[in-house]
C-alpha cells in the first residue's frame, strides 16, 4: 500500500476499508458488483477507494487557483485524528464543478448514498451551497443543498443545521441517501436530521455521471472538502450513525460518536475534573452550572474525584447576578471536593477578589488544601489570584499551581520556588490563555518570517475563513505572560511538572487531544486544553474527567456532560497518555531512583508492552533507558556519594546488558517477552 500524502491516511485507511464493508447496508453482505467510491485530495482528484474518477468541469481546474493544501497550511480546524489533505473549492459558476464517472458501464444508480466532510468558512455564512447535481450538463437545479439558514435539503425542506459560525464552527459530515421508492433520508454528524421526498427520474443517477459543487444559477460558496464518499446503495440509518462525525482518515472512517458509559473506574484509580471557561454558565445557564458541580460531589465516591480545576472566565462580565451563580455553583464543593480556580480575560477588574467570591477570607481561600499563594505588596485582597494547592491520593503526591492571566516576572518566580521545593510531587498548571488554535502556544514574540507581525499574528493572517482575530487574546495582551514565555520561563525547567490545564480558546474549533512537548529534563509535558463555551447552552455541560491509574504513569482522558447525560468518546475528548516519572529513572514510581528500579528495567528489556522501566517513551524497554536510570541513580532520597559503590561496574554492567539484550531478542524469537 503506497501511504498517502499529508501523513494523515495510512493508519486509519488499513482498517476503515474493511470496517467500510461492514458500515455498508448495515451488517449485512455486499454485491458482488457494489461500487464504494472515496476521494480524499491528499494533492489532487485521484480516488483513494474504487474505480469511479473525479474531474474538473470546464475551466475549474485552471492553473493559478489554490486547490490542494493541509488544513493547516490553510489554518482550518484539525479534524478528528490527524492533520489532514483538504481540497480548497470557490463558488462556481454553471460551467464548473467537479464530475464524478462510477466508470459502471452506463447504468442508472436509483439507490445510493453520498457523504461530504466539509468545513463552511465565514465569507460562506448565510450563503446557498449546491452539493450534488444529477444533470451533468448543469441546465436545471442541483438536486441538493445547504440553505442561507444552514439548513440541508431541497424544494423548501431543509433539516438540520450546519456549521455557521454562530456558536458552531467546525467540520460537519454531511450524508444523504435516496432510495428508488423516493425516500431521501439527510444526516450531519451522524444524526438523522430529517426525511423528504426525492421522487422521480430527476434524483435517478443516468449514464454513470454525476456533478458535485455545481448549480445552474450559481448557487455555490466558498468551501472546504477533506472526503466525500459515494455509495450505490442506500446505507441504513445504523450504519450513518457508526460514521459518526468528520475524521481525518476519512469519510470511511468513524468520527465523533457519543457513546454509552465506559468502563468503571480502575480500582485504585482516582479522578481530577478540569471545568473549561463557565461565562456562559454564569451569565445564561445557572442551572448547567450547578448541574455540572452537582454531579461532581454526587460521583465523587464512584469516580473518586479528588480534585476539580476551572480554568478561568469563571463569569462573562462582571455582574452581581453572575457572580452570584458562580459562587452558588461552586460551593457545592466547599468541604466536600478541594478546588483550584484562577482569574480569565473577563474576570479581571471584577469581584473576584471579594471575600463573598474567591478572595481572602472566603471558603474558597480557607481550603486545607490551599498551602500557598503570591502575595502583592500593598495589594492584600490579591493573594487567592496566584495559588498551590496539594493534595495526595493513592500514594501520589500532588500540587497544582495556578497561574492569573496577568501574572508577571514576579509571579513567575514565586511559582518555580514552589514547584523546586516540591520535587517529590507531580505537578499540575493551571492558567486561562495558553494554547492557540489547533494545539499551539500562544507566543506573542516576533516572527522573523513575518517581518512587523508577531507569531500570533502570523497564526491569525493563515486563518482565510472569516473567523475573530485571536492573537489580541493571548496573557500579554493582560500584563502577563504570553505561553512561550511561560514554557520557557518555568514549565519546561521543572521535572516533576506533567500537565497544563487551560482553556480560552473555543475547544470545539481546536479539536487537538493535547500539546506534548518534552522539558529539559526529559520529563514528558502534555498540554491540555479545555473550553466548550462554544457550543449549545453554553457548553452542553461538558467535563473533562482525568483519572490517574494505580501505576502513576497512566492517565485516562475522558469527557463526559451531566446536562446531556452522554460520554463523548472522539479521538480528542477520550484518550489515553502516559506520564513521565516524578523522578526520571524512578522506574517503581516509589520516588527514589535506586537498586529496585534496575530491577523492573532488567525484567522488562526488550519490552514493547510493558513499559514502566521506558525511561526515553521510545515504546520499547532498551539500554538507553538503562542510562537514564544509572544518570540520575541516587535522586529522590539515595546519598549521591553511594552511586558509586552501588551501580555495577562499566565493564560489568555492559556485559550484563549485552547478555539480557541477547536473553530479550531469543524471547522475541520464541513468542514471549519479559514480564515486569
Amino acid at each position: 500500500m503506497t501511504c498517502l500524502s499529508f501523513g494523515r491516511r495510512c493508519a486509519c485507511f488499513v482498517w476503515s476499508l474493511a470496517l467500510a464493508v461492514l458500515l455498508v447496508g448495515g451488517l449485512g453482505a455486499r454485491r458482488a458488483d457494489a461500487l464504494d467510491a472515496l476521494w480524499d485530495f491528499d494533492g489532487d482528484l485521484t480516488a483513494t477507494l474504487g474505480s469511479a474518477t473525479m474531474s474538473y468541469r470546464g475551466d475549474m481546474g485552471t492553473a493559478n487557483v489554490d486547490f490542494f493544501a493541509s488544513e493547516h497550511d490553510l489554518g482550518l480546524p484539525m479534524p478528528f485524528g490527524d492533520r489532514s489533505g483538504v481540497m480548497r473549492f470557490q463558488p462556481t459558476t454553471p460551467t464548473q464543478g467537479l464530475e464524478i464517472n462510477l466508470n459502471n458501464g452506463g447504468a442508472t444508480v436509483s439507490n445510493y448514498t453520498m457523504v461530504w466532510d466539509l468545513f463552511r468558512p465565514g465569507p460562506s455564512w448565510n450563503s446557498w451551497q449546491s452539493l450534488y447535481q444529477t444533470d451533468v450538463t448543469n441546465a436545471s437545479d442541483g438536486e441538493f443543498f445547504i440553505n442561507p439558514n444552514d439548513g440541508i435539503g431541497i424544494s423548501g425542506a431543509y433539516h438540520g443545521t450546519v456549521s455557521n459560525g454562530r456558536g458552531n464552527i467546525q467540520w460537519n459530515r454531511l450524508a444523504v441517501t435516496r432510495a428508488a421508492d423516493g425516500t431521501m433520508k439527510k444526516y450531519i454528524d451522524g444524526n438523522l436530521v430529517g426525511t423528504q421526498t426525492a421522487a422521480g427520474a430527476r434524483w435517478d443517477i443516468t449514464g454513470g455521471k454525476f456533478d458535485i459543487l455545481a448549480d445552474e444559477d450559481g448557487e455555490t460558496s466558498l468551501g472546504f472538502l477533506s472526503s466525500f464518499r459515494f455509495v450505490d446503495s442506500v446505507l441504513s440509518d445504523g450504519a450513518i450513525a457508526n460514521l459518526g462525525a468528520v475524521h481525518a482518515g476519512g469519510a470511511t472512517t468513524p468520527g465523533k460518536q457519543i457513546a454509552t458509559p465506559p468502563a468503571p473506574l480502575t480500582p485504585g484509580a482516582f479522578t481530577v475534573a478540569f471545568v473549561g471557561d463557565t461565562q456562559n454558565y454564569s451569565s445564561d445557564y445557572p442551572a448547567i452550572f450547578n448541574q455540572v458541580t452537582q454531579w461532581l460531589v454526587d460521583n465523587k465516591a464512584a469516580r473518586n474525584i479528588q480534585f476539580v480545576v476551572q480554568d478561568g472566565d469563571i463569569v462573562n462580565g462582571d455582574a452581581t447576578n453572575q457572580w452570584n451563580n458562580a459562587r452558588a455553583a461552586l460551593s457545592k464543593l466547599d468541604g466536600v471536593i478541594p478546588y483550584a480556580t484562577v482569574r480569565g480575560n473577563h474576570d479581571i477588574g471584577s469581584q473576584f477578589d471579594f471575600v463573598s467570591r474567591f478572595g481572602p477570607g472566603s471558603p474558597y481561600s480557607q481550603q486545607p488544601t490551599l498551602v500557598d499563594h503570591f502575595e502583592v505588596p500593598g495589594q492584600p485582597t490579591w493573594d487567592m489570584r496566584n495559588t498551590a494547592h496539594k493534595f495526595e491520593a493513592n500514594g501520589q503526591k500532588f500540587l497544582i499551581v495556578t497561574i492569573d492571566i496577568s501574572a508577571g516576572n514576579n509571579v513567575v518566580a514565586w511559582a518555580n520556588d514552589v514547584i523546586a521545593a516540591n520535587p517529590d510531587r507531580r505537578v499540575i498548571l493551571d492558567t486561562h490563555a495558553y494554547m492557540y488554535d489547533g494545539g499551539e502556544r500562544f507566543n506573542n514574540a516576533a516572527d522573523p518570517e513575518n517581518p512587523g507581525h508577531t507569531h500570533d499574528q502570523s497564526r491569525d493572517e493563515l486563518l482565510r475563513t472569516g473567523t475573530q482575530i485571536d492573537s489580541i487574546y493571548n496573557g500579554a495582551a493582560y500584563g502577563g505572560q504570553d505561553a512561550e514565555t511561560l514554557w520557557n520561563a518555568l514549565v519546561k525547567n521543572h521535572a516533576n511538572v506533567s500537565l497544563f490545564l487551560s482553556g480560552h480558546q473555543f475547544e470545539d474549533f481546536d479539536q487537538f487531544k493535547y500539546h506534548l512537548d518534552t522539558g529539559v529534563n526529559g520529563n514528558r509535558v502534555h498540554e491540555l486544553l479545555v473550553d466548550p463555551q462554544n457550543m449549545a447552552n453554553g457548553g452542553n455541560g461538558w467535563i473533562r474527567l482525568l483519572e490517574f491509574d494505580p501505576d502513576g504513569m497512566t492517565v485516562h482522558v475522558k469527557t463526559y456532560s451531566p446536562f446531556l447525560n452522554q460520554w463523548d468518546t472522539s479521538p480528542d475528548n477520550f484518550y489515553d497518555i502516559r506520564l513521565s516519572p516524578i523522578v526520571p529513572g524512578d522506574f517503581d514510581y516509589d520516588g527514589v531512583v535506586d537498586g529496585d528500579d534496575f530491577l523492573v528495567w532488567q525484567r522488562q528489556l526488550g519490552s514493547t508492552t510493558d513499559l514502566a522501566a521506558d525511561g526515553n517513551d521510545d515504546g520499547v524497554v532498551e539500554q538507553a533507558d538503562l542510562a537514564i536510570w544509572k544518570s540520575h541513580y541516587g535522586a529522590g532520597g539515595i546519598a549521591a556519594t553511594a552511586v558509586n559503590a552501588l551501580t555495577p561496574e562499566p565493564g560489568t554492567l555492559l556485559a550484563s546488558v549485552q547478555g539480557l539484550l541477547v536473553l530479550a531478542g531469543l524471547a522475541h524469537r520464541l513468542g514471549s517477552r519479559p514480564t515486569g
